[in-house]
């Protein structure tokens, strides 16, 4: 009896494998051929560390198989122990299945949930390695969201998201995201002297939830039209972006200013400016643009 292991435990072979003590035995492609010693386990998968590898977790361990290590009767194939808890204790019996296992603190690595040898307290376990891959939380995916549940209502097995997440992997499908935070953003006032004003701009959360993390993330000041001189209005204050907002509750407005240098620029002359508005990571924006603002 084997187990199947969709995401690659070495980046150069690539595919689906299989390994139990059924004739080849070992680790086995596709093609029925053995390239390797069997991983040390056939139980769940677990993307742990920082390559998007899976590794494998069995009873209250998580392993990882390396089949570039000369193992001792000199078949390539090693697993190693990366994580243990000595305190906790495995479910199902011979199974030696986690209460839980998946990405629930949303880096895209997952976590795994034990119970303690004395049936106390549940732990939750976290990878420690910072990765430099930059995914979509995989609970934003609803087969993984549903894989989660699937654990503990039929056969155990580790979930997986609708997409193949491993080395050469294409980019993940983007959420389709709905969040009920809405931003409405303008050009709320202008004032001081003509050479040096004070533009505010506002920030306003129409919708009906928090506006997490809203920022504005850059802003252009240009010249558009008018009489001479053709003038470079400037923004010198702000000179750092973006500007952090902070939390926008439903119905608040945040303000905030800018000082704009116009020296050279006519009463008449006319500008445009460019700001666009964020908050939850990009779930919601906003846009402030005036095309032919007079100064």
């Amino acid at each position: 009896m084997g187990r199947g292991l969709a995401a690659p435990i070495y980046p150069n072979l690539p595919g689906g494998f299989f390994w139990g003590g059924r004739n080849p035995g070992g680790l086995v492609n596709l093609n029925g051929e053995k390239v390797g010693n069997g991983p040390g386990s056939t139980n769940f998968g677990v993307w742990w560390d920082a390559d998007l590898m899976r590794e494998l977790e069995d009873g209250v361990s998580v392993l990882k198989y390396d089949i570039a290590t000369i193992a001792g009767n000199g078949v390539n194939g090693v697993t190693n122990t990366i994580f243990n808890c000595p305190e906790c204790a495995s479910n199902n019996g011979t199974k030696a299945t986690p209460v839980l296992s998946g990405d629930l603190f949303g880096d895209w690595r997952e976590e795994v949930i034990w119970r303690t040898s004395d049936n106390q307290f549940l732990r939750i376990y976290t990878t420690t390695a910072p990765a430099t891959n930059r995914l979509y939380t995989l609970l934003q995916d609803p087969q993984y969201r549903l894989a989660l549940a699937w654990q503990n209502v039929a056969y155990n097995q580790p979930p997986w998201p609708s997409f193949y997440l491993g080395p050469g992997m294409a980019p993940p499908p983007i959420p389709e995201i709905v969040h009920p935070a809405t931003l409405v953003a303008d050009l709320a006032s202008k004032e001081g002297p003509t050479v040096k004003r004070i533009w505010t701009l506002s920030v306003t959360n129409t919708g009906t939830a928090p506006a997490y993390g809203a920022m504005i993330e850059t802003a252009s000041l240009t010249y558009v039209s008018g009489p001479a001189p053709v003038c470079s209005p400037t923004i010198t204050t702000p000179t750092v972006f973006p500007i952090q907002l902070g939390t926008i509750v439903p119905g608040q407005t945040v303000t905030t200013q800018f000082e704009i240098n116009m020296t050279n620029c006519s009463v008449n002359a006319r500008l445009k400016l460019v700001a666009p508005v964020s908050a939850l990571q990009g779930a919601a924006t906003a846009l402030i643009l005036r095309a032919n603002e007079a100064r």
